[in-house]
C-alpha cells in the first residue's frame, strides 16, 4: 500500500464517521424536538399548595395620603410645619406673601378706573356727535352716523374688558382670604418640596408633567396595599374581586378586596417591566385594595397579591387546574415524571370532585406531590426528557436545533476541522491509525475511493 493511500484511508473513515455521528444527532434531536420538556413540581402548581394564581408586587400605605400645592405665581411667606409633624384638620401648614397680592389689588382697581373713563368718554363723544348729526345735511348724516357706530362697539368691548377685570379681582380678593393655607386632613407632614422647583417648574411628576405638590399629608386609620400591575396582565383583575395579600417574610396571609384600578396614569415607569426576547417595554399601573383585617402589617411593607379562588381555604390532597388535565372518552391523563431529568410519561390519573367556580379538579389517585407535571403541548411525547430550568428558544438561524455537547461539537454544517482532524472525543492517534477496538482490516483503497473493505466493529456513540 503506498503511502498516500494510507494517510487516506483514516481521513475518509473519519469524514465517514463524522457524518453518520452528526444525522443520528440530528434525527436523535429532531425526534425530540430539540430541548427537554419543562416540568414544574405537583407540590408548587396544586390550588392545595396556593401558589396556583399570579401574583402581583404591593406595599403597604396609609388609607389616603393629600397632596395640598403651592401657586407658583405666589411668594412663600412662612411654612409652620416640617416633615415628621402631626396635624390635625384645619392647622396652619404656610402662608402667602400678602405684598404681592395687595399690590396686584392695587394695579387691577387702576385698570377698572381706566376702563370706566374710556366708556364715559366715549359716551360724551356720542353725545355731541349724535347733536351734531341732528342739524348737519344728509350727506354728512352719514359719516356722523359711522363714527357713532364705531364708538358705541369701543364701550361694548370696554365694558366686557372691565367685567372680566373685576372677576380677576374677586379671584385675587379670595385668595388674600386665603393667605393661610390649613391641613384638609388630619395625619401626618410625609414630605415638604422646594418652593424654588415649584415657582421654577422643574419638580415633575414620573410622567415629566409640571407637579406644584407642596406638601403632603398621610392620614392617620387604617392601612390599604397598593398594588402594581403591567399593561400585560392588568385585564386579569377587576374592581371588587377578592384578594389574598402574602407576607414575603412568613406565611401570613391578609384578605381583602380591589377598591380601584387606576388606568389613567402610569406607576413609576423609571424601571420599566421588560418581556419577550426582543426588550419590549410594558407599562405598569397601580390598584389599591382595602382589607378586611390589617393587624401585623407596616407602613412601606412590600407584599405579594392574588386573587382569591379559595387557594388558601385548606383544600385536601392535589388540585389542579383543568388545563393540566387530558380528558378522555372514559379517562383522564397527564403527562408527568417522577424527577426531574426522568422521561416524561403519558399517566392515568383518578379525578374526584371538580370546583367549576376555579376550574379546580381533585386528583384522587396516580399522581403525587412528588412528582413532577409537563404542561400539555405538541412537546409531550413519552420518553421525551425532561427539565426544570427554563429554555429560551434559540435565535432564527442558530445552531441551537443541531448543536453537539461542548465536548462532541461538530463543525458547522458537518465540515471537518481544519487538516480533515476529528473533534477531540474521536481525534485519530498520530500514526493515522484507528484504535484496535475499531480497527479496519487491512487492504488497500480502491482506485475508485470506494470504502474500506472491512470494519470489524463501530464504537459506540
Amino acid at each position: 500500500m503506498s503511502s498516500k493511500k494510507k494517510i487516506a484511508v483514516p481521513i475518509i473513515i473519519a469524514i465517514i464517521a463524522a457524518a453518520v455521528l452528526f444525522l443520528c444527532f440530528k434525527f436523535f434531536l429532531k425526534g425530540n424536538s430539540g430541548n427537554p420538556v419543562y416540568v414544574q413540581s405537583v407540590r408548587s402548581v396544586s390550588a392545595s399548595a396556593g401558589s396556583l394564581m399570579n401574583r402581583f408586587g404591593g406595599i403597604v400605605e396609609t388609607q389616603k395620603t393629600e397632596k395640598v400645592e403651592f401657586d407658583p405665581t405666589m411668594i412663600l411667606a412662612e411654612v409652620y410645619v416640617e416633615e415628621g409633624d402631626r396635624v390635625q384638620e384645619g392647622d396652619n401648614l404656610f402662608a402667602y406673601d400678602t405684598t404681592t397680592i395687595d399690590l396686584k389689588i392695587q394695579q387691577m382697581q387702576i385698570e377698572i378706573e381706566r376702563y370706566d373713563t374710556t366708556i364715559a368718554d366715549s359716551n360724551s363723544q356720542i353725545a355731541s356727535l349724535e347733536k351734531m348729526m341732528a342739524s348737519a345735511s344728509s350727506a354728512d348724516q352719514l359719516g356722523y352716523s359711522a363714527q357713532i357706530t364705531q364708538l358705541r362697539a369701543t364701550i361694548a368691548q370696554t365694558e366686557y374688558d372691565k367685567k372680566t377685570k373685576m372677576a380677576e379681582m374677586d379671584k385675587v380678593k379670595a385668595s388674600l382670604d386665603s393667605a393661610v393655607v390649613t391641613a384638609p386632613m388630619s395625619g401626618t407632614i410625609k414630605a415638604i418640596a422646594d418652593v424654588a422647583d415649584i415657582t421654577a417648574g422643574t419638580n415633575t411628576t414620573p410622567e415629566g408633567m409640571p407637579d406644584n405638590t407642596y406638601i403632603t399629608i398621610v392620614a392617620d386609620g387604617n392601612f390599604r396595599i397598593k398594588g402594581t400591575v403591567t399593561e400585560q396582565n392588568i385585564m386579569e383583575i377587576n374592581p371588587e374581586d377578592r384578594v389574598l395579600v402574602r407576607s414575603r417574610i412568613d406565611d401570613t396571609i391578609w384578605r381583602g378586596v380591589i377598591t380601584a384600578i387606576d388606568t389613567q396614569t402610569s406607576a413609576d415607569n423609571s424601571q420599566m417591566y421588560y418581556y419577550g426576547g426582543s426588550g419590549e417595554r410594558a407599562s405598569k399601573y397601580s390598584f389599591y385594595v382595602d382589607l378586611d383585617d390589617t393587624e401585623g402589617l407596616m407602613l412601606g411593607q412590600h407584599v405579594t397579591i392574588e386573587l382569591d379562588r379559595g387557594q388558601a381555604d385548606g383544600r385536601e390532597g392535589i388540585w389542579l387546574s383543568s388545563g393540566w388535565i387530558v380528558q378522555e372518552e372514559n379517562s383522564a391523563c397527564v403527562w408527568a415524571a417522577k424527577a426531574p431529568g426522568e422521561r416524561l410519561e403519558k399517566r392515568n390519573v383518578t379525578l374526584g370532585e371538580y370546583d367549576e367556580e376555579t376550574d379546580l379538579y381533585q386528583v384522587t389517585g396516580g399522581l403525587a406531590l412528588t412528582d413532577y407535571l409537563a404542561w400539555p403541548d405538541a412537546d409531550c411525547v413519552s420518553g421525551a426528557a425532561t427539565t426544570t430550568e427554563i429554555l429560551t428558544s434559540p435565535e432564527e438561524g442558530s445552531m441551537e436545533e443541531g448543536v453537539m455537547p461542548e465536548d462532541g461539537m461538530m463543525p458547522e454544517e458537518g465540515m471537518m476541522p481544519e487538516e480533515g482532524m476529528m473533534p477531540e472525543e474521536g481525534m485519530m492517534p498520530e500514526d493515522g491509525m484507528v484504535p484496535e477496538e475499531g480497527m479496519i482490516m487491512e487492504g488497500e483503497m480502491p482506485g475508485n475511493s470506494e470504502a474500506p473493505e472491512t470494519v470489524s466493529e463501530t464504537p459506540e456513540g
